[in-house]
């Protein structure tokens, strides 16, 4: 019925969200992690269109290669092989590394749909209803020791919990990567982990370089009314 009518039903849009302890003191709400589950026959669905669609950028190959994650041959272990050979061939030319580490984390709750809709006009039409069906109407409670919140609207970011959650993410943003520009610049994410980095003679060519292109982040991010990330840099 999803699939005939372009629809996601109601159950499978409502996310029951707990608070996951990850580690230090218990009292610090900071450190807790929310948990969102959703409708398993829901998840079924998004299983079968995320399959889908990654079935099509792989065979006319739209994926961005500086993106890391959920996709095959794109591990964490390949990703950190191939910046530290990078690293240490500028090292080995007598050129300065500058990296910036940025977090994207709050980006997957931020994201605006109507960008999102927008960033895959090229998905074909009953595709793409299902997909706008699908981040309209969200819904969220938060259930602690048998008790349950309201329920609240979600308006903004990629369904938590969701199969199709992470594709959704990459494909939002699958052109970061290419506003480094400059040759001897680059950008690598995993997921909402972004690492960028750059080689120069000197290391004031490097802090040039290098807050250039998190000036161009920022564009980046205002373009796409994200929050702009934090990030950290460091100089080898």
């Amino acid at each position: 019925m999803s699939a005939e009518h372009n629809s996601v039903g109601t159950s499978s849009k409502t996310a029951n969200v707990s608070a996951h302890f990850k580690k230090d003191d218990e009292t610090d709400k900071q450190i807790y992690r929310p948990i969102s589950l959703l409708c398993v026959p829901g998840k079924l669905m998004e299983h079968a269109v995320a399959t889908l669609i990654a079935t099509h950028i792989s065979e006319h190959n739209l994926g961005h290669p500086h993106q890391w994650a959920y996709k095959k041959c794109h591990s964490t272990e390949l990703l950190l092989t191939k910046m530290i050979e990078d690293w240490k061939r500028a090292l080995d030319n007598n050129l300065v590394v500058g990296i910036a580490f940025v977090d994207f984390r709050k980006a997957f709750d931020f994201i605006p749909h109507h960008v999102l809709v927008e960033k895959l006009r090229g998905v074909a039409g009953n595709l793409l209803c299902w997909i706008k069906n699908l981040l309209a109407d969200c819904t969220q409670v938060t259930v602690e020791n048998g008790i349950q919140s309201e329920t609240l609207p979600v308006k903004f970011g990629v369904p938590q919990g969701s199969v199709l959650g992470h594709t959704l993410f990459s494909l939002f943003c699958r052109n970061l990567p290419d506003i480094a520009g400059v040759r001897q610049s680059k950008i690598h994410m995993y997921a909402d982990d972004t690492t960028i980095y750059v080689a120069e003679s000197s290391p004031d060519k490097v802090v040039i370089v290098l807050n250039s292109v998190l000036q161009k982040l920022y564009e980046w991010c205002c373009h796409n009314h994200l929050i702009y990330p934090s990030a950290v840099k460091q100089s080898v």
